[in-house]
């Protein structure tokens, strides 16, 4: 398949002509710069993305908290009789929607995070390299981090992956097993969990 954008005309016996090399060249410029404004469009919207995500992750906390409490206040008035069973039942299938919805908010903010270390990076990673790191901060604990830590983070998490790329490339290990601590003591530093970094 061809890129529409690329064919100049179809013939009449259906024939594929493409553009000038000229013409092509143009578009490959434009396809470039526009992924270079995505990239500048998730570095400008970090921040403010950051702040929806944890509001959302925090509210949903929140809820799951007064429910919890009033499911424990129903057992205790409750605890001699069944009636109401079904409430309580009720309340508690609630709590766990809920709880759901925080796992789905704390994963927005972990692809929020790579998604911006992604429009940092100036370099193509190995996809290799990037599962490792993408699998690293998923097993992270990211809901103490406020909006400017996690853009911090995506940041530092994007150097150390362009650092990772060129001592690979330069078949560096010990380079490579720096930056690998580098990471992990970031990430520490930060009070996430402390994880081994697979994959490396």
């Amino acid at each position: 398949n061809i890129f529409p954008s690329l064919i100049s005309h179809i013939d009449a016996t259906g024939q594929t002509h493409l553009k000038s090399s000229e013409a092509i060249d143009r578009e490959i410029q434009a396809t470039r710069d526009l992924l270079e404004l995505k990239r500048e469009e998730a570095k400008l919207n970090a921040l403010g993305n950051f702040d929806t995500l944890i509001s959302d992750r925090d509210d949903a906390a929140d809820k799951v908290e007064k429910k919890r409490k009033q499911v424990a206040e129903l057992r205790e008035i409750l605890k001699n009789t069944t009636e109401n069973n079904i409430y309580i039942n009720e309340l508690e299938q609630n709590v766990l929607r809920l709880d759901s919805t925080i796992s789905t908010s704390s994963m927005k903010i972990t692809d929020e995070l790579l998604k911006l270390a992604s429009a940092y990076n100036d370099i193509e990673i190995n996809p290799a390299i990037q599962k490792s790191v993408e699998n690293f901060i998923n097993s992270q604990d990211l809901s103490k981090l406020d909006a400017r830590e996690l853009e911090a983070y995506a940041i530092k998490v994007s150097a150390i992956m362009e650092s990772l790329q060129k001592a690979y490339d330069s078949g560096n290990s010990g380079d490579f097993s720096k930056n690998v601590n580098a990471l992990r003591d970031y990430a520490s530093g930060l009070g996430t969990t402390d994880v081994q970094l697979s994959g490396f």
